[in-house]
């Protein structure tokens, strides 16, 4: 697949420059109103007290519809439901008890069982903790006086915790607000590099980064650009949930089909998910992400077999990731692998998110690297002792580090979570294989 792409030996080096600094936005919450109205099982958010002035003797889906509709649109990021105590949201990066009284357990029980299936309160009390969607429709008043279905999209995960006074068969419900579908690259500031690079014939390109670092957002953003280009392609999502809805994105002209993974779900693990997109003749393939051998295997299979494969990865930069993804072979299998990543990936982005400096907001600090002939032939000379050196040069030199990245935004970055992060990469830079794979 070599002879695919020109060889870019005399490349000049990326500008290193950004027109304009990366931050994520928390949702922007409604104007304060100066009278609250008591309408509806829960009257409306009281913004000075931070809680709603009722709350039903019973919740069941249609109180629990409302209320999500109704913290929808007050721009909360979170929500907790937890059996023996009062609901919290999340607003403005702070925690707030919001309603009259605690949840009952078998209330608790019964939302699950509404908002999945009867059998899941059993399954996540048996300590299989269960990740969906769940969407809400909410009708508004659109501005020809007519009645509009807006959508709040939350992605939910049920665990097993203690319940009041000590119960050991309670259920926390945590919900995200996801918006319907994602944002652009644009309105992200992924950094012109990235856009750049994100876009390959085939191969394989690969988000890296820790848990909550933005990396679902960065993929779901180049999936809507793919899903609006005029050329139609065929786009196959396996998710853990499914989180954004990538059919209701304004102007599509591909044919999507996105599928939940995991027990009881559409498909029941990652790793019957390649196998089943190829069968179906996709353009593009987005894997949530791979974490065993067997999902390593097939992303890379698949994009040997000329598909576009994208994934995500828990790696602490981007020449970790091919450490990360060689580790997980057999040591008598690890020079087949070093060489199928050397000739299929196309691009890794590490990301992370830092506070920013007015407290609410988060900015995105990246790395990130193409791979064309140039880099193969780098990586090829390099063999296996010397191929984390190689790469950290090429990133460098080619690419763009997270050390840079973060320099550039230093302005934007709260005090303290910008020395904590530079002295974390000063350090990697002097002991780069100390660091932790996130395995």
């Amino acid at each position: 697949m070599e002879d695919d792409y020109h060889d870019k030996s005399e490349k000049p080096k990326l500008d290193n420059t950004l027109s304009a600094p990366t931050t994520i936005e928390p949702p922007s919450p409604l104007p304060m109103a100066k009278e609250q109205k008591d309408t509806g099982f829960w009257g409306d958010f009281n913004y000075d007290k931070k809680t709603f002035p009722k709350c039903p003797p019973a919740v069941n889906k249609t109180e629990l519809d409302e209320f999500l509709g109704k913290i929808y649109d007050v721009g909360v990021s979170d929500v907790v439901i937890q059996s023996g105590n009062r609901c919290f949201i999340k607003r403005s990066n702070a925690f707030y008890k919001v309603t009259e009284r605690a949840f009952r357990g078998k209330e608790v029980d019964d939302l699950v069982a509404i908002m999945h299936r009867e059998s899941t309160p059993g399954k996540v009390k048996s300590g299989k903790p269960v990740k969906f969607h769940y969407v809400v429709p909410i009708v508004k008043r659109g501005k020809d006086g007519t009645d509009e279905i807006e959508y709040a999209r939350f992605r939910v995960i049920c665990t097993a915790c203690m319940g009041q006074h000590g119960a050991s068969d309670g259920i926390e419900i945590t919900m995200r607000s996801v918006a319907a579908y994602p944002p652009t690259m644009d309105e992200i500031n992924l950094p012109k590099g990235i856009q750049d690079m994100a876009f390959p014939s085939s191969g394989l390109f690969i988000i890296v980064g820790e848990t909550d670092s933005g990396k679902s957002t960065t993929l779901g953003s180049i999936m809507r650009e793919w899903s609006v280009r005029p050329s139609a392609v065929k786009i196959i999502t396996y998710e853990d949930p499914v989180e954004h809805d990538l059919k209701a994105t304004p102007n599509t002209t591909a044919c999507i089909a996105q599928t939940s993974v995991g027990e009881g779900e559409m498909i029941p693990n990652w790793a019957a998910c390649i196998p089943n997109a190829i069968r179906r003749n996709p353009d593009i393939i987005m894997l949530g992400e791979i974490s065993t051998l067997e999902t390593m295997q097939n992303v890379i299979s698949a994009a040997r077999a000329g598909h576009t494969v994208y994934t995500t990865l828990h790696a602490g930069n981007v020449a970790l990731a091919f450490d990360r993804i060689i580790s997980e072979f057999p040591q008598n299998e690890q020079s087949l692998a070093r060489e199928a990543l050397r000739t299929t990936v196309r691009g890794v982005v590490h990301q992370s998110l830092l506070k920013h400096k007015d407290g609410v907001k988060r900015v995105a600090v990246h790395e990130w690297l193409e791979f064309d002939s140039y880099e193969w032939e780098i990586l090829k000379k390099a063999g296996e002792s010397g191929l984390y050196e190689a790469l950290q040069s090429l990133v460098e030199t080619r690419g763009r580090s997270q050390l840079i990245d973060l320099e550039s935004k230093k302005e934007l970055i709260d005090p303290d979570s910008y020395l904590s992060a530079y002295r974390s990469l000063t350090d990697r830079n002097e002991q780069p294989k100390s660091q932790d794979h996130g395995k």
